[in-house]
């Protein structure tokens, strides 16, 4: 009987000795990592629109960002434009935003001339970029050099008509075409067939914000536009730019027949107005906001 008992109390610790070590081997462990499934930004979106369970199933605000890609008088300005309109393509596809790119012509003649370049347009507008016209006509303080002013023929900066402008901007798109414009806000200077425009106040004001489409006829072509507010504009008064708590602001207010409007220039943009620009996509993400093209939003 003493053994049964002797026996007893050596099972109990050998239990007990092994819940211990067990115990100690856990404690030693590394934290089991648990791997999270891979969220795009889309996913995001999809998420930060359920509310109260209930999902929406497209998103109810129209958001546009222009690029005006500014005229250049050489080379080396060209290049540095070009490198600024590719940061900011760079930053919009990591967040997934979709871009309005107006090309003036002697940009356009650039990446025309060069494969590389036409190329990365090619692939931009692929992706779902839209290539546009930028016109600065002679009323301008930096006229490109194109005008339907017979008078201004054989004068110093003169470079073709619009329809010549249209010729070497088109050529850098897929198809030949292109169905959107700014710049000039002269009827006589609107490219022929191009229907869709993004036109602010004059001076560019942040209360050009967001509004309504609009139809103004210019030359023959009876033309849609979208408003928009420069953001990061360096050639006029900060006081009159777009900021991300205007934005902010606007967001919460906009009206169902009502679009936002941005509009960025290569000529000024700097590594602040990218960050400034970071901020906004981010705002745009948890909003559910993915920016669109201005045919994508016009076109019926």
């Amino acid at each position: 009987m003493e053994n049964n008992y002797l026996y007893g109390i050596i099972a109990v610790l050998v239990v007990m000795t092994a819940g211990l070590g067990w115990a100690l081997w856990s404690l030693n462990q590394p934290p089991e990592f648990v791997e999270e499934p891979f969220v795009t930004i889309e996913e995001k979106i999809v998420e930060d629109e359920a509310v109260d369970g209930n999902e929406i199933d497209e998103q109810t605000i129209g958001a546009v960002i222009n690029v005006h890609i500014e005229p250049t008088s050489n080379q080396r300005d060209t290049l540095d434009h070009w490198q600024t309109v590719q940061s900011i393509v760079e930053l919009s596809d990591e967040y997934e935003m979709k871009l309005s790119l107006h090309f003036s012509p002697s940009v356009a003649e650039f990446v025309t001339s060069n494969a590389e370049a036409l190329e990365l347009v090619r692939d931009w507008e692929e992706s779902g970029h839209e290539i546009a016209a930028h016109h600065h006509d002679p009323s301008h303080a930096e006229w490109d050099g194109y005008t339907n002013d017979a008078s201004l023929i054989g004068t110093r900066g003169y470079e073709g008509t619009v329809d010549e402008l249209m010729e070497i901007v088109t050529a850098i798109t897929a198809d030949g075409e292109i169905l959107v414009g700014s710049g000039t806000k002269d009827a006589e200077e609107w490219p022929e067939g191009v229907i869709y425009g993004s036109a602010g106040g004059s001076p560019p004001s942040y209360e050009d914000l967001v509004g309504p489409p609009f139809q103004e006829t210019m030359g023959e072509t009876e033309v849609t536009f979208l408003t928009k507010a420069p953001f990061g504009v360096g050639m006029i008064s900060a006081s009159r730019n777009a900021t991300y708590e205007h934005i902010a602001e606007a967001l919460e207010d906009m009206r169902d027949d009502e679009y936002l409007g941005l509009t960025l220039t290569d000529k000024t943009f700097n590594e602040e107005t990218l960050a400034d620009l970071e901020q906004v996509y981010q705002l745009f993400v948890v909003e559910g906001i993915q920016t669109q093209t201005i045919e994508n939003l016009l076109a019926p």
